[in-house]
């Protein structure tokens, strides 16, 4: 209670440096907060967005690059990734997901997946050189397809969004590089393991997504002819 951020915006003043603002006391006094976003050009802010899940966690909109800061603001540092350095016009956290998304100028939508390890990042630091993060929920689901009767199709759709890996995400913490392949297990209700999803592993926070499946059969290999079609041979192997 109290608490409220906001941008200020002066670069059509010729003005573009960032100015953020932050209040504890129902806006009788403002702190600026912009430690740590370079002034440039292109540094005058847009948008400032608390974390729905995490109070202290902050997520900030300039004119080319997206920033976060763990601290309430205190100390910022830039939350890029693979985001082009777009204007971040608009940002909201959507809370059934726990996904951030940014409304950008020219650019569309873009949304990072699953904000699980950010808002839970201080458990890291008290656990050590490894921590299992605990996973958002995640929906099994029977993809639409499009249906060949369909008027319009391009193969080139450059207005078409991206869906994220189906499944599960699974985010884990490691201080250190791994000295072999790091295995995450899935195990069912009574503690018995249906799926082992194995990957090299790095520094920092890592993401494998399970796709809801369990471990994959061995092929099927046929080693007859179809009785409808006996001029179908096996091959050299004596499978076909």
């Amino acid at each position: 209670a109290g608490n409220a951020y906001i941008t200020v915006d002066f670069h059509q003043v010729n003005d573009r440096r960032p100015y953020v603002y932050k209040t504890a006391d129902y806006g009788q006094t403002w702190t600026k907060i912009v430690s740590g976003i370079p002034e440039s050009p292109l540094s005058y802010a847009h948008c400032v967005r608390e974390d729905p899940v995490r109070p202290g966690l902050l997520y900030l909109g300039t004119e080319n690059a997206l920033y976060v800061s763990f601290d309430d603001g205190l100390n910022w540092q830039p939350f890029q990734n693979n985001l082009p350095p777009a204007p971040v016009h608009w940002i909201e956290v959507q809370e059934h997901f726990n996904d951030l998304v940014v409304g950008t100028y020219g650019r569309g939508f873009w949304i990072m997946d699953d904000l699980t390890p950010l808002q839970q990042f201080e458990e890291v630091l008290q656990e050590g050189n490894a921590h299992l993060f605990k996973p958002r929920a995640a929906y099994r689901f029977r993809p639409i397809t499009r249906p060949m009767s369909s008027s319009y199709f391009a193969a080139y759709d450059p207005t078409a969004g991206e869906n994220p890996p189906y499944g599960a995400s699974i985010n884990y913490w490691l201080d250190r590089e791994p000295e072999e392949t790091v295995s995450v297990e899935i195990l069912d209700g009574n503690g018995t393991v249906v799926r082992t999803l194995r990957e090299p592993g790095k520094i920092g926070v890592n993401r494998v997504w399970w796709d809801l499946q369990n471990e994959l059969s061995s092929e099927i290999r046929l080693r007859t002819s179809p009785p409808y079609a006996p001029e179908v041979e096996l091959g050299p192997e004596r499978w076909r």
